[in-house]
């Protein structure tokens, strides 16, 4: 295989001003790239007012609301400018609406079945955190995570599979699949569900599955769901990850984990160098220098590694500590991210004002 080596193109973006109407409390992101632009939809839980950036052309382009019975609404999917969809924390439901906050169609997916089955919990859609995106095999197959309810509680860990496939057209749940790391399956802990639940990308055939506490990558075969390919593709910032959280822990352990511990971020597919990349946290000091906790996400350091779509490692790149690497959106050519610390446009203005274009290398 020939070696192929990248460079993160790193360039601000233009401001966009905001104003007090457009404060979405614990806002949630989802974008949409079209051959014109790229579309950030900003959401959040409780409101169902939403805005609509057009981060290319530094503009705003929509903000209105969601012409339905008040509700939480969950992780939106921005399919396009007339399909947007959310998964609703009603049992097992979707709703799609277009960007006038029009609702198309309500979908209520039947009651999913899996063989492991937890008696009196069972499973449902996950919705909560940009893991619950869904992502679209073709107009109706959907893949979505799915929320375990108490994962690692659960005797046979080993056995639950996160992913399902769903039939929008059927109101059904078609498949079920993937499979995390025996370590981490076999032990006696308990991680929080942004280190539990699974990143996953759609491509040619293939479903790339990754989790956030595991070095492994694996690539599943779309129609079929058989498991294809598992790959140790770890980062070189990362020796090993750090001791996960006992049963029954605290909630100062808890804090002091999500404070300094290393972890794997999302997965993508870039079509324009026609890559894949993998965003890592580096570990962190718990405490500052002064003896307090350190809760600046300034201080957190981040890289990415590459990857083509037979799991080989092309490269990483170190990518510091400028920007907020766990809000990233993805791109064809890389990523949109807010910057931290002094490189923050403020908050008069969008905080997605930074862009990283990956660009090949060559010799």
């Amino acid at each position: 295989m020939t070696e192929r080596s990248f460079t993160a193109v790193r360039q601000k973006l233009t401001p966009i001003e905001v104003g007090p109407e457009h404060h979405k409390p614990m806002a949630a992101y989802s974008i949409l790239n079209t051959d014109k632009a790229s579309y950030v939809l900003a959401t959040s839980p409780g409101n169902q007012e939403f805005t609509i950036y057009d981060i290319t052309h530094g503009e705003i382009i929509k903000n209105t609301k969601l012409d339905y019975p008040p509700l939480e609404i969950g992780q939106a999917t921005f399919k396009s400018f007339d399909s947007i969809y959310f998964q609703l924390p009603m049992k097992n439901t979707i709703i799609r609406f277009d960007s006038a906050g029009v609702v198309g169609e309500k979908t209520i997916i039947k009651d999913i079945q899996t063989d492991w089955q937890v008696r009196g919990n069972p499973p449902g859609f996950f919705n909560e955190i940009h893991q619950a995106e869904l992502k679209f095999l073709s107009r109706n197959r959907v893949i979505s995570t799915l929320n375990t309810f108490g994962f690692w509680y659960y005797r046979n860990k080993k056995d639950i599979k996160l992913l399902a496939e769903l039939d929008l057209d059927k109101s059904q749940m078609t498949s079920n699949f993937s499979k995390m790391a025996t370590a981490l399956t076999k032990a006696p802990i308990e991680l929080h569900d942004m280190y539990t639940m699974p990143y996953m990308e759609h491509y040619q055939g293939y479903i790339y599955v990754s989790y956030p506490y595991d070095h492994n990558l694996y690539k599943y075969d779309a129609t079929t769901k058989e498991l294809v390919k598992t790959t140790c593709l770890s980062s070189q910032f990362i020796g090993e990850l750090g001791i996960p959280l006992e049963l029954n822990h605290s909630d100062q352990e808890n804090i002091n984990f999500q404070i300094s511990n290393a972890y794997y971020g999302k997965i993508n597919f870039h079509s324009t160098p026609g890559i894949f990349s993998r965003v890592v946290f580096h570990e962190k000091d718990l405490y500052k220098s002064d003896g307090k906790l350190n809760r600046s996400a300034c201080d957190r350091t981040y890289s990415l590694i590459l990857f083509d779509s037979e799991l080989n490692l092309l490269s990483e790149i170190d990518l510091q500590n400028l920007d907020l690497w766990n809000r990233a959106l993805p791109t064809p050519s890389g990523y949109v991210v807010p910057g931290i610390c002094q490189e923050s446009s403020g908050e008069d203005f969008f905080e997605f004002n930074i862009k990283y274009d990956l660009e090949e290398i060559i010799n």
